[in-house]
């Protein structure tokens, strides 16, 4: 994954553009990699996890994330982002810093203020028109241009609503800077991101059949009576086969890794997110 780049006389200087490099005496776009985000349906209420793993583009070094990669939204729901969420513009003299995180927790707040009883599903389409107009405002359309068209933002909702749990979640594409239309997740669990190794794990495939055939995982397979308890041993493993059989799925190692954040959402609203440091015994 390389380094993006923009140049303010784009014309003069393309010819010096490359991967990891500037055009000319332009600013660096350094965008920073967001991995994985797991919903699942409880008996009791919404499991909502996500790994702290991040990596910015250029470099093969993670860091651990300060902040969740979810936010609280109201009182009862939870949003989340994967893909590239958050870049830094580098002109030499100063950075920077552009997390859309904040374009979703300020719709949230907005949104939710003047309508506390707005519909999840207008709430979802309405932080990604946000993330749309954030994209646009502060990541130049020059170099949104040499990104690959399969670099995007990933938007999950997932909430209580009149006591039924449901998920609702889109895509915005970076380089077009175009949302899809709000897709309506069925279903006891969903997950986004670098979800193949988690995948093979649901769907006992090699090399994780061995794994897959834990009670825990077999409930969340089934959708059979998941309990909270089951969820997050789910995504647990998941964590942990996305970094132990990383090179097994093509990922980079430690794209997806410890520590991990776990909110939970019930008829009472909203928790405040745990993080988990210490992997627990298998």
């Amino acid at each position: 994954m390389g380094r993006q780049c923009l140049s303010r006389n784009l014309i003069s200087s393309l010819f010096r553009c490359a991967s990891g490099r500037k055009f000319g005496r332009a600013d660096y776009i350094n965008g920073v990699d967001v991995s994985l985000i797991g919903v699942f349906v409880t008996v009791s209420g919404i499991v909502v996890g996500a790994d702290t793993a991040v990596r910015q583009r250029g470099t093969t070094d993670f860091a651990v994330a300060s902040a969740p990669k979810f936010t609280g939204c109201g009182q009862n729901a939870y949003a989340g982002l994967t893909g590239i969420t958050r870049w830094i513009v580098e002109d030499g003299a100063s950075n920077r810093v552009y997390n859309a995180i904040d374009a979703v927790n300020d719709t949230c707040d907005g949104e939710l203020r003047r309508q506390p009883d707005l519909p999840l599903r207008t709430l979802t389409e309405r932080i990604g028109r946000a993330l749309s107009r954030h994209v646009g405002a502060n990541y130049p359309s020059e170099a949104r241009a040499l990104l690959r068209t399969t670099d995007e933002q990933r938007l999950i909702v997932a909430g209580m609503e009149n006591g039924k749990p449901v998920i609702y979640s889109l895509s915005l594409s970076l380089r077009r800077n175009v949302a899809t239309a709000v897709e309506t997740v069925s279903g006891c669990k969903f997950l986004i991101g670098e979800t193949d190794a988690a995948a093979a794990l649901t769907q006992e495939r090699a090399p994780l059949a061995s794994l897959a055939q834990r009670p825990e995982v077999a409930a969340v397979r089934t959708c059979n009576n998941v309990t909270a308890d089951d969820a997050k041993t789910m995504f647990r493993l998941a964590v942990d086969v996305s970094r132990d059989y990383a090179l097994d799925f093509g990922l980079d190692s430690g794209v997806v890794n410890w520590p991990i954040d776990f909110g939970f959402i019930d008829g009472d609203g909203v928790r405040p997110i745990v993080r988990e440091t210490n992997p627990p015994q298998r």
